[in-house]
């Protein structure tokens, strides 16, 4: 059943409208957070499920020469190898593809008109756990490899999302948004077999559930302290049910995920580059070691180690560590868009997998645009700026290289936010003659292939960043606000928002800093960042001086380069002796 389109046409306009009108007469204050009453749900706290050590399922046993690097060749698929299952942007949603580095590439597993997010595969292998916006508003659905068919397993009034399968494959653990923030339930799967189970009630979000492979104890992330901790869930003890794992008051910590004899747990911690961290459970002490860069850790089917996500400014690649020494098994995989979780198992995954993959016939989306060639000398004026219609800004001019693709992506956000972000635009291009907005000479906005968007709905809460640095550099996530705050457009944010305001109050701390972190976001947004990025558009870093200099941050420039240089994108649009004068007066 296709994805029920939103009334956006009927309403983008007038949404707009007010919009701009409340900002301007409101002084850009945020608009009054609405209230609305707690559901309150009656469970059995003390009965959660049970399952005995023969109802777990017989993992392979690992050999000592098993490795993971890719090999020469295409061996066959093993019962040890397995496959990643793992969610991505594609086209205009989000998919489910399957990949292993040594026999499989990557290959579509869902090719329908929604989003999918959080595969989860079933300790048999015969099934993935799921959720996705099907109907309107985010599920948990289990795709059955063997039986072809898919069964919904939750009817959400808001968001259900990340599965988490207990080994006897009878219980999911999932997080839920209800009442502005987190908490984790335990579903059966056989729907008429018992009732839901509330894991966590107290205050603060918690999210992010990960089942032991003994089944008596689940992991998860909460806030309720201030800062994103690890805690564990023993499920047999409700008089003292929670213990802490992982916490720091300078750091936040995220995505626990146990090895499978769970003997070890993996997360990600926060830094200048978020952190892969293993804690080794013995009798003898508990003991953590540092892996190397990377987030959102998975365990190799043989428990050697972790494959993670490694995350760069406008890329995201696979890599892998062993899970003792910190040795690199699997060198860096570069995708080609950016994947939101993923999952790696054994257990028969494979041949389920091909016997699936041979039954359906998957087609392939449309292309959201095609690269246009670029010539491997840069020809002077192959291009010319082009008016853009149906925006307003200083100068409403793109090259025409790049036109199409804004409008794209202006139709498709648009359509899932509810309003109209990219029709007021802080600048599109900029002529020879114009001063740039900032210090750096070689702006992008004078190439045609860059944007600066709007930022008055930052100040009228509409809009939102979260602060991401790399190599020393700071680059920034925007989220948009959605029109509908009913669950039917966009997911609920973890990421940490970012308060510019504060430098300018009595906080010397975020006075030098450039502002501070202002807690988790309530409601429902968008990732524009990631959707921009489908159509080529990458973000820039803020320029070093953007702690003192507001137009030094550059939160909302994005550009489409085409792996150009800027001084290859300024070739195709001015003669050589142009571009000449241009830097030699500005400097």
């Amino acid at each position: 059943m296709q994805k029920p389109a939103s009334p956006v046409i009927t309403r983008i306009c007038t949404f707009t409208l007010l919009l701009w009108v409340a900002v301007f007469a409101a002084g850009c204050s945020k608009p009054a957070s609405t209230s609305t009453a707690t559901t309150t749900i009656e469970v059995n706290r003390t009965i959660f499920p049970q399952n005995t050590a023969t109802d777990l399922p017989d993992f392979p046993t690992p050999t000592a020469t098993k490795t993971v690097i890719p090999t020469v060749g295409t061996p066959e698929p093993s019962e040890q190898s397995g496959l990643i299952v793992f969610a991505m942007g594609d086209g205009q949603y989000k998919h489910l593809f399957v990949y292993h580095p040594s026999y499989l590439p990557i290959t579509r597993l869902s090719a329908d008109p929604w989003n999918f997010d959080f595969p989860a595969i079933s300790p048999d292998g015969t099934k993935i756990a799921y959720c996705a916006d099907q109907y309107g508003k985010w599920d948990i659905f289990i795709l059955d490899l063997v039986l072809n068919q898919t069964e919904r397993i939750t009817e959400s009034e808001t968001y259900t999302c990340a599965p988490s399968w207990s080994p006897d494959g009878q219980w999911l653990a999932v997080e839920t948004y209800q009442d502005g923030r987190f908490d984790i339930l335990i579903l059966p799967v056989n729907k008429q077999a018992a009732d839901s189970i509330k894991l966590t009630e107290n205050a603060g979000n918690n999210f992010s559930p990960a089942w032991s492979p003994n089944g008596r104890e689940v992991a998860f992330v909460t806030d309720r302290n201030g800062r994103d901790e690890i805690w564990i869930a023993r499920l047999d003890n409700p008089e003292d049910r929670f213990i802490v794992t992982a916490a720091s008051t300078g750091s936040d910590y995220s995505s626990p995920n146990w090895s499978p004899d769970g003997k070890s747990l993996a997360w990600s911690k926060s830094g200048e580059q978020p952190t892969i961290e293993v804690i080794h459970f013995s009798a003898e002490g508990n003991s953590v070691i540092s892996l190397g860069t990377g987030t959102k850790p998975v365990w190799l089917p043989d428990g050697s180690g972790v494959l993670s996500l490694l995350v760069l400014p406008n890329e995201y690649d696979f890599v892998a560590y062993e899970s003792t020494t910190a040795r690199l098994l699997l060198p860096p995989i570069p995708l080609s868009e950016q994947v939101s979780a993923f999952d790696w198992k054994s257990a028969g995954l494979a041949k389920n997998i091909a016997d699936y993959l041979a039954r359906v016939n998957l087609p392939e989306p449309a292309s959201l645009w095609q690269p246009r060639a670029t010539a491997a000398v840069p020809q002077s004026q192959t291009n010319e700026l082009v008016e853009v219609s149906g925006i307003s800004a200083p100068e409403p001019y793109l090259s025409d290289a790049v036109i199409d693709r804004f409008q794209d992506l202006r139709a498709a956000l648009t359509e899932e936010l509810g309003w109209d972000y990219l029709e007021k635009l802080e600048n599109a291009s900029l002529s020879l003659d114009s001063l740039p907005p900032s210090t750096v000479i070689e702006n992008w906005l004078y190439t045609g292939r860059a944007i600066a968007t709007n930022q008055i709905p930052l100040e009228a809460g509409w809009m939102a960043v979260s602060r991401e640095d790399f190599n020393g550099k700071t680059y920034w996530r925007v989220w948009l606000k959605c029109y509908a705050q009913d669950g039917s457009c966009g997911t609920p944010v973890r990421a940490q928002s970012w308060d510019f305001s504060a430098r300018y109050t009595a906080d010397i701390t975020a006075l030098e800093n450039g502002g501070k972190e202002n807690g988790t976001l309530q409601g429902y947004w968008i990732d524009f960042t990631e959707l921009a990025s489908r159509y080529g558009w990458e973000r820039i870093p803020s320029n070093s001086d953007w702690r003192s200099y507001f137009s030094s941050i550059q939160l909302n420039v994005f550009v489409l380069r085409e792996s150009l240089s800027w001084l290859d994108a300024m070739l195709q649009l001015y003669p050589p002796e142009k571009i000449q004068s241009f830097l030699e007066s500005s400097t």
